[in-house]
């Protein structure tokens, strides 16, 4: 009987103890990234992340800075960065849905 006080006790108290993390996880943003390969060039790649970024909605305080290119699409923000000398393109969307950050991430590889 000692052992299952022990056991229950030991249980509870972990599960009081993820109680504050799992509300903590609820409030984090969702973030959803993706990359792909490319040949393109460092221009050419710039110029097809600026595109895709408007054209999926993400033109409010719009930036081309260095190798990435970003923008705001309601309370989402949206990167896609452009590292050719790696041979690659990455894509990566935040806000407060993990679903329709993953939507809006796709959006941004489709229009790429």
């Amino acid at each position: 009987m000692k052992a299952l006080k022990s056991f229950s006790l030991a249980a509870v108290s972990t599960l009081i103890a993820m109680l504050p993390t799992a509300a903590y996880a609820q409030q984090a943003p969702g973030m959803n990234w993706s990359w792909q390969s490319t040949n393109l060039s460092q221009r050419q790649c710039m110029i097809r992340a600026e595109d895709a970024m408007r054209n999926a909605g993400f033109s409010r305080n719009f930036s081309a800075v260095g190798e990435s290119t970003f923008g705001v699409r309601s309370a989402y923000r949206g990167a896609i960065r452009c590292i050719t000398s790696k041979g690659l393109v990455v894509f990566m969307v935040s806000g407060p849905s993990s679903d329709t950050s993953g939507d809006y991430r796709q959006g941004l590889e489709d229009n790429f």
